[in-house]
């Protein structure tokens, strides 16, 4: 089985309601959506168009899909996951833009943020011990740059 820690905002946030109902599911509880007409573009196209996407919902990624080293658990993860989160102080997110992000489009900050930078290497870095990770994998968990919104 593979991990990946994300973010997301929770349920009930406006982002989160008006991206699940754009993508036509709900990351939560897995429901599908009703596709609705974006633009000029017909509910079709959008259900096309949010193939991909659909499948994880609205996210950040922090640290890239992994699978777990030997010796450690599923259990160990998801207590290591409440300790990374428990007491972390909220911050501002840069406003976000659409950008392109190779064959898609991704919700992206609109300048660079010292707050998600180090989130993301936090993460990297506390997870380590659960993940094995391609190189390729890491080194894009790691980059500064490389912090995916989708």
């Amino acid at each position: 089985m593979r991990y990946a820690i994300y973010f997301t905002p929770p349920a009930s946030d406006p982002l989160t309601r008006a991206t699940q109902a754009w993508l036509g599911r709900s990351a939560f509880t897995g429901e599908s959506l009703p596709a609705l007409s974006q633009g000029d573009l017909s509910a079709e196209e959008v259900t096309t168009l949010t193939a991909e996407p659909r499948r994880y919902g609205f996210h950040a990624t922090l640290v890239a899909p992994f699978r777990l080293r030997d010796g450690t658990t599923e259990a160990a993860l998801l207590d290591a996951a409440d300790a990374f989160c428990a007491g972390r102080e909220a911050f501002e997110l840069p406003p976000l833009e659409i950008s392109s992000m190779g064959p898609f489009f991704a919700l992206r900050p609109s300048r660079r943020s010292v707050e998600i930078e180090a989130l993301a290497a936090d993460a990297v870095d506390h997870f380590a011990p659960f993940a094995v990770l391609s190189s390729h994998s890491f080194a894009r968990s790691k980059a500064a740059g490389a912090i995916r919104y989708a």
